[in-house]
């Protein structure tokens, strides 16, 4: 099996949501196509830790309701990969980068394996018969 070849990574970003004067950011891959694959991660530190969440490909919520959302929106051409963060509009400010803040909202688990994992699938199951895939990868990285 032949590994793919990675035509560009790019290093990480300093950015942040409700954020005016950066509500998005552009990054230059200069491809001259359409890539293959994007895969946007979003680094958040939470206790002294690093979580990694993928951006989605779809648009936020509207800021209408007063309830706590997140996500990093990414659209991408030829040319560039442009990131938008979750932004005050007209009513509330509670969108972030990835929604991490509800009591419960998350499960802690231990992979045991003694390295950092390529990629990490999430599955929840429901209880009547039906399994719902995360929204992206979430990948764990130990503090240093």
């Amino acid at each position: 099996m032949v590994s793919p070849e990675i035509r560009f990574e790019s290093p990480w970003y300093n950015i942040e949501a409700q954020n005016t004067a950066h509500k998005n950011l552009i990054i230059r891959h200069n491809l001259g196509e359409y890539p293959v694959l994007v895969d946007v991660q979003i680094k958040i530190q939470k206790n002294g830790k690093d979580f990694i969440f993928t951006g989605i490909g779809s648009a936020h919520r509207d800021d209408d309701a007063n309830n706590s959302y997140g996500g990093t929106v990414y659209i991408y051409n030829k040319t560039d990969i442009f990131l938008t963060f979750p932004l005050k509009n007209n009513n509330f400010g509670t969108g972030g980068l990835a929604y991490t803040d509800a009591a419960n909202s998350y499960k802690e688990i231990n992979h045991s394996l003694g390295f950092y994992p390529d990629i990490v699938s999430v599955r929840t199951h429901l209880g009547n018969g039906y399994v719902s895939d995360a929204q992206g990868m979430l990948v764990f990285i130990f503090p240093s």
